[in-house]
């Protein structure tokens, strides 16, 4: 994969075949032109081919949302809205791998990322899909760097507490991306039951969480700064040899729902099943393509899901 003269990526022809394969026919018109598009990249090579992949999961339900009828779309999404508390009236529209152009929490590097941002007059909805993956992102400023004169180094000690960033020595923070002039903790307590000036050992977003906050934050100042009701949504697949559906019942799960202030800022979960239920209900379950996504989804679900489930053979003797 090569990046070309004005900024969009040029995929090789076979690395191409393989993604278009991967996706979902009737959303194949989603990801254009598809050099603009931003393809999920793995040490230089999009991985959006492979069986299990995540963007191309979403890509299968999303893009095809976002090139059905508006019908169609409207009674969908605003079915996905009502359920959460929003106003489900239309016109909705779908963007894919959708980022704030505004840079509204101010961050520098890689921004905070959707796999699919629903938008109406009224209401916000953020989805981001898990297919395969255990659970969020980490942050990375607890991480020791792999390079360069400070490597080695970790950027933050992983509690939330005054410090100095050994890296770039900073004044002091409590959070390495705060001194960096990243917004997560101002906006954290209007989202979460979480104190910015209270010390917190260790970080509560030092591990998987951190992707969940970010994605909430950003929901949030997005609807705040639109004046439209806005939620996040995780869309899993489930699948009970696949890791993600087990974490909803663990305690850790349900301490990040206690944290979340539920009265500002729903966090929401719903299955890839459970969304394409839906769509076949409010379609009248007479609409060919989506009867062929559900049968696609579920066919690439269960073969995940079968290759996670095959035991190992014991090497002990």
């Amino acid at each position: 994969m090569q990046d070309n003269a004005s900024g969009s990526t040029r995929m090789e022809p076979e690395i191409r075949a393989q993604v278009e394969e991967n996706i979902f026919p009737a959303a194949r018109a989603a990801v254009e032109p598809w050099n603009d598009f931003k393809w999920h990249i793995e040490s230089g090579i999009c991985d959006t081919g492979k069986s299990h992949s995540s963007q191309a999961l979403a890509i299968d339900l999303f893009g095809t949302l976002k090139q059905a009828p508006q019908e169609e779309r409207d009674a969908i999404l605003g079915t996905i809205a009502q359920r959460f508390g929003l106003p489900p009236a239309g016109p909705w529209s779908v963007e894919l791998e959708w980022e704030d152009k505004e840079n509204r929490l101010r961050e520098s590097g890689k921004q905070t990322q959707v796999d699919a941002l629903a938008t109406s007059p009224l209401a916000v909805i953020c989805f981001e899909c898990k297919f395969t993956e255990p659970d969020g992102g980490c942050c990375s400023q607890v991480l020791p760097l792999s390079s360069g004169k400070h490597e080695g180094k970790k950027q933050c000690n992983g509690r939330y507490e005054l410090q100095v960033n050994p890296v770039k020595g900073t004044e002091r923070s409590r959070c390495a991306l705060t001194a960096k002039r990243i917004r997560y903790w101002e906006v954290i307590p209007k989202v979460f039951r979480l104190d910015p000036t209270q010390d917190y050992a260790p970080c509560p977003f030092k591990g998987p969480w951190y992707q969940w906050m970010r994605n909430l934050v950003l929901a949030h100042e997005l609807g705040s700064a639109e004046g439209r009701k806005s939620t996040f949504v995780v869309v899993y697949a489930d699948h009970k040899d696949l890791p993600f559906p087990a974490v909803l019942s663990t305690q850790h799960w349900k301490q990040l729902l206690g944290l979340v202030r539920s009265d500002k800022l729903g966090l929401h979960v719903m299955s890839f099943q459970e969304v394409l239920g839906l769509a076949r209900e409010q379609t009248g379950g007479t609409k060919v393509v989506w009867r062929d996504l559900e049968e696609w989804i579920q066919r690439k679900i269960r073969k995940a899901g079968r290759s996670r489930g095959t035991p190992r053979r014991s090497t002990a003797g």
